[in-house]
């Protein structure tokens, strides 16, 4: 009986230990650090960015389209387009 108390008091303890020692708070900590929102001003110039060359991308298939468009022989109203 004895026995059987103590391994059990043993086992709670370090179990005890065991979960105390996994909570690191210094890790939590700094991870706020590494947050995808952790620079809003530079996400915001590098948006600005990606969409610039969106817009560029977007005005050259324009005119390639419009230039292919104005081929003879071409549909204007894009319906051989699949």
């Amino acid at each position: 009986m004895k026995r059987t108390c103590l391994l059990i008091t043993a086992s709670a303890l370090f179990a005890m230990i065991l979960v105390l020692g996994l909570n690191q708070p210094e890790e939590a900590f700094s991870q706020q650090s590494r947050q995808p929102f952790a620079n809003a001003v530079q996400q915001r110039a590098e948006a600005n960015e990606l969409l610039k060359e969106i817009r560029d991308l977007l005005r050259e298939q324009n005119a390639l389209l419009q230039k292919s468009l104005s081929r003879p022989g071409t549909p204007a109203t894009g319906a051989g387009i699949r």
